[in-house]
């Protein structure tokens, strides 16, 4: 059962959801003391609004020069902003309300609807066909780093340090230390940490170290390297979703997408996504600098050479050569319960939040989820 099935049954059981956790973390108490959040993705972002917002001391450590994460975005490819990272909604879109916490936001997003089509590449035959459509919800003109910029960094701003990479967690005194490359030191009373699996398996060391059920649950992990792909036509010629033969497996996933759905622009621009497996040859493809003749060598003997014909520009991303980050995100067909033993605190003063650290039973890899896991982990805290 890949993830999404798994959000898909959580709904059907009545267990998703804010309904599995007994309600909307109310982000409401007091803390007296300190905390450090590492990380200025959506979790770590997220943690920090509402730590400021309860009026707590807090300060975000980001190892890169912006915060983000993986929901990095480009403005000036078309005359949308184009999402590098996360994209979607993968729910209801009142999560968003919860995030931003009101109702009279004027996020506009675009959903998908039945008579949408889905291309079949299977054979060397083309078919289309149309099905019930994702609930997926796509924003428009804007993207997730756009509502967090316009709602949540306003508060944390000043609270941000980027730059700062960490190397040592030490939490065996009554302060946790904090160190990083440079051998600057950050003190707290806690810490929250939003770091992507990787580096928290590989890059971080804890003393005493992490506890051997979460150090094993992060050795045995499968994390999906991601890439991304925007490719701008002349004209429109592919469906809103393209699926190619044998590029879907158990062991990753790969599409075609009109990237410009839902979008107030005449501009034609087909997304790819591709994580796990299927990104390999494209991430091998754009280091050799060939990367838009293997896009164009998928589509044109599906559109009679039309792709190559009407083709203007690209852009890319490579998350697996992202510093600091190097993945998509935890693979869809990992163990369920890999989020849940990632989420556990450390002696309730350590704790862990991120797409990959859900405590809910809610799925994985999502933008609202790792922004929901940053406001459970401050519920904690204020309790």
């Amino acid at each position: 059962m890949n993830r999404r099935e798994f959000v898909a049954l959580m709904g059907v059981l009545g267990l998703g959801g804010l309904t599995a956790c007994g309600g909307e973390p109310d982000v409401s108490g007091s803390f007296d003391g300190d905390v450090l959040v590492i990380g200025a993705g959506a979790a770590g972002m997220s943690a920090a609004h509402f730590l400021e917002r309860a009026g707590v001391n807090v300060t975000v450590l980001e190892a890169g020069p912006a915060h983000g994460g993986r929901i990095k975005t480009v403005r000036d490819f078309v005359d949308f902003p184009i999402p590098l990272g996360g994209e979607w909604l993968h729910t209801d879109a009142t999560e968003l309300d919860a995030l931003v916490d009101r109702t009279d936001h004027g996020i506009t997003m675009a959903a998908y609807k039945p008579t949408d089509e889905t291309g079949y590449w299977s054979g060397g035959e083309y078919t289309l066909e149309t099905e019930d459509p994702d609930s997926d919800l796509k924003f428009v003109g804007r993207t997730w780093l756009d509502v967090f910029d316009e709602f949540i960094v306003p508060s944390i701003a000043d609270r941000m340090r980027f730059g700062v990479v960490v190397d040592t967690v030490d939490h065996s005194g009554d302060r946790i230390v904090v160190t990083a490359e440079d051998g600057s030191t950050y003190e707290a009373d806690r810490l929250v940490v939003t770091v992507p699996i990787v580096a928290l398996r590989d890059q971080m060391t804890f003393t005493p170290d992490l506890p051997e059920e979460m150090r094993t649950t992060l050795d045995e992990a499968d994390v999906w390297g991601g890439f991304k792909a925007f490719v701008e036509f002349d004209e429109q010629f592919y469906p809103t979703t393209l699926v190619l033969d044998g590029k879907n497996t158990d062991d990753g996933q790969h599409i075609y997408y009109d990237a410009s759905y839902g979008q107030d622009s005449d501009r034609k621009v087909l997304g790819m996504f591709s994580v796990g497996t299927g990104s390999e040859p494209y991430r091998e493809a754009q280091a050799e600098g060939r990367l838009i003749e293997l896009i164009l060598a998928d589509l044109d003997p599906i559109f009679d050479g039309r792709p190559s014909a009407t083709y203007v520009q690209h852009i890319h991303q490579d998350w697996n050569a992202e510093p600091h980050i190097h993945m998509a995100y935890l693979a869809d067909n990992a163990d369920w319960q890999t989020p849940r033993r990632l989420s556990n605190p450390i002696d309730d003063r350590i704790f862990f939040a991120g797409s990959s650290y859900i405590k809910t039973i809610d799925g994985w890899s999502m933008v609202h989820l790792a922004a929901r896991a940053g406001r459970e982990a401050v519920d904690q805290i204020l309790s």
